[in-house]
């Protein structure tokens, strides 16, 4: 089943925010699928008895709120292993999206952070590619430079139990064409959004996300795409 795309309900004053993004999205795609980072892409597609069914993280799957959309409902949002202290309250995965997008108050809990924890070897640089970028001491050649420089982000979903998933910075940043290092997590309220926050493709970098229609849940697990995982499992399944 493939997941619907979303749909943004954009005024006409944003249309044009999202063509410069639509832009930039072409680069990141392109820097994406360089050799080192990711190879290739799975398909989308119904797949049955071929899901690492065990091995995945698992949530249950928010219908009732987003029947429109894949949502694993919920999340509370860490930086490293400090928690910022807000929630992105609705949550959904969708790989049309080039970029990720937190609502307001989450995407600013996040700058904070991360201006406050800026390493001393970067400093903050104005670059058109997007709105949040910072400059090494020498240009930055692919996202695999900065892993060091930035901590890991976490969401913790509201499923009755620890649910994690795990988004190293090369998951949330873009290099540019510049050398910088840029934030690929943007404000979606600037785009009508409000307090919706979508999981995009550079999140899902190097993921398989599953979705068990069947017993109403969604899974993640790592699965680097410069090869191809082992599967194994009986569950009726949808990868994106």
């Amino acid at each position: 089943m493939r997941a619907p795309a979303v749909r943004f309900p954009a005024q006409r004053a944003d249309r044009e925010a999202q063509m410069r993004l639509a832009a930039r999205a072409m680069r990141l795609r392109d820097q994406v699928r360089r050799p080192g980072v990711v190879h290739r892409r799975a398909h989308q597609r119904q797949l049955r008895d071929l899901v690492p069914y065990q091995r995945a993280t698992w949530t249950p799957m928010a219908r009732s709120a987003f029947r429109n959309y894949y949502s694993p409902g919920s999340a509370s949002l860490y930086f490293g292993d400090r928690s910022l202290g807000v929630r992105l309250a609705k949550v959904v995965f969708d790989s049309g999206s080039s970029f990720t997008y937190f609502a307001a108050k989450p995407y600013q809990a996040l700058v904070t952070a991360l201006k406050d924890g800026l390493s001393r070897t970067l400093e903050e640089e104005p670059d058109t590619s997007l709105p949040l970028c910072w400059k090494g001491q020498e240009p930055f050649k692919s996202v695999l430079d900065v892993r060091k420089e930035f901590k890991s982000l976490v969401l913790n979903f509201a499923s009755g139990k620890k649910t994690l998933m795990e988004i190293p910075p090369e998951n949330y940043l873009i290099v540019t064409e510049n050398g910088n290092a840029c934030l690929g997590i943007l404000n979606g309220s600037e785009i009508g959004l409000k307090d919706l926050s979508i999981i995009g493709d550079i999140t899902m970098q190097d993921h398989m996300v599953i979705y068990d229609n069947e017993k109403g849940k969604i899974g993640w697990i790592r699965a680097p795409c410069d090869r191809a995982p082992k599967f194994g499992s009986s569950s009726s399944s949808a990868l994106l």
